[in-house]
């Protein structure tokens, strides 16, 4: 995470957790997130378990427990978006998903 938790859970439109359960460890934030999404943040979810935030989740996509091609299609497919996205912070997001995805999915 390289935002405040402020900013997470009080300025974000979306929350996703990828294979975290915030409430387990570290419940004030969880704690956080749960009253971000009884507001109105939208909330994505990527992980087997069915962890509390799942169940208030727009999204819950149970990727399966100790296969990486699920997690490497997710990889894949967020940096694909974070690549398209327009606007604010657009290019600096743009460049670093293009490094990565150079780096990790052989993206060229």
């Amino acid at each position: 995470m390289t935002n405040t938790i402020y900013d997470v859970t009080h300025e974000s439109d979306v929350i996703m957790l990828v294979g975290s359960n915030p409430e387990h460890a570290h419940p004030v934030i969880g704690m956080q997130i749960r009253q971000a999404v009884e507001k109105g943040t939208r909330l994505i979810v990527a992980d087997p378990r069915e962890i509390d935030l799942a169940k208030k989740a727009d999204i819950w996509n149970y990727l399966k427990e100790h296969a990486p091609e699920d997690y490497k299609a997710l990889r894949g497919g967020l940096l694909g978006i974070a690549m398209n996205l327009p606007g604010r912070g657009g290019r600096k997001i743009t460049i670093g998903a293009y490094r990565i995805a150079r780096k990790f999915v052989g993206f060229n």
